[in-house]
């Protein structure tokens, strides 16, 4: 096999099994051995660092391990891998996702592994917003990013990530518990997201694309059509979240498929 088929065969690995280390450390053995030590280092390093429960940098006392009979470790250490992994951002933070997106070529570091992706100053449109992706255990776990983004590049970023949460930019539920149970706000006094009935419709702060919504579970009696409706607003983004999460996992397998398909004779 070449190169590339092993590293897309470690990579689905990976996404069939999130909680194995196992399968990412595997992968870091292939990256070095393709070149690339550093990306290879912070997922190494970064499985040992998640294997220790203090916070970063913050942890007054001694850490202790989370691993089955793995011995508990100084507070010295787990800062010495923070400041070894803060070290290699720089030179990993464009791998995360900058390779497989084609618009964001300007990166910046704006926390502890997280990293923000923009458009090319030249480039931007008055759409374009950033992308921001934090990486747990040496790849992206968590990403911001708009609603345009997430249906233009979900395929290439779930592909290649383990993403297990999504935050949308400026998407917040519509909150009717002020009003009365008549009129336009008939019904329960809850946050509601509204599907969109057609992909060209506008979307709008409550409203949420219709490829999107369709990955949005009923749970309450009252979730009916294109409405859906949430008892918090954590409950509410926790299902905007996890319908996002959905609909990029489907975008990655298209993606998967149509890449495993035979080319056409001519």
């Amino acid at each position: 096999m070449t190169a590339s088929i092993d590293g897309q065969a470690l990579l689905a690995s990976i996404l069939a099994n999130p909680e194995c280390d196992t399968a990412r450390l595997v992968y870091a053995d292939w990256l070095q051995e393709q070149g690339q030590e550093e990306r290879a280092e912070f997922i190494r390093l970064s499985v040992r660092r998640a294997g220790f429960r203090c916070a970063k940098n913050k942890h007054p006392s001694p850490c202790k391990s989370r691993g089955p009979g793995a011995a508990g470790g100084p507070h010295h250490l787990c800062q010495s891998l923070d400041a070894a992994l803060d070290a290699l951002m720089p030179a990993v933070a464009r791998g995360l996702i900058g390779g497989y997106l084609d618009w964001h070529t300007h990166c910046s570091i704006v926390g502890s592994s997280e990293v923000q992706y923009d458009s090319a100053p030249g480039n931007k449109s008055p759409q374009d917003e950033s992308i921001i992706v934090s990486a747990h255990r040496g790849l992206v776990s968590n990403i911001t990013m708009s609603f345009a983004d997430l249906l233009t590049h979900a395929g290439k970023l779930f592909a290649v990530n383990p993403i297990e949460r999504v935050a949308v930019r400026g998407a917040e539920p519509h909150d009717n518990r002020q009003h009365g149970e008549s009129g336009d706000f008939a019904g329960p006094k809850r946050l509601e997201w509204v599907g969109l009935l057609r992909e060209h419709n506008r979307v709008g702060v409550y409203n949420i694309p219709r490829r999107v919504f369709a990955h949005m579970p009923t749970q309450l009696p009252h979730d009916h059509g294109q409405h859906r409706f949430h008892p918090t607003r954590e409950a509410a983004l926790d299902a905007l979240s996890a319908a996002c999460v959905a609909f990029g996992r489907a975008e990655a397998r298209k993606r998967r498929a149509v890449d495993s398909e035979p080319m056409s004779k001519e």
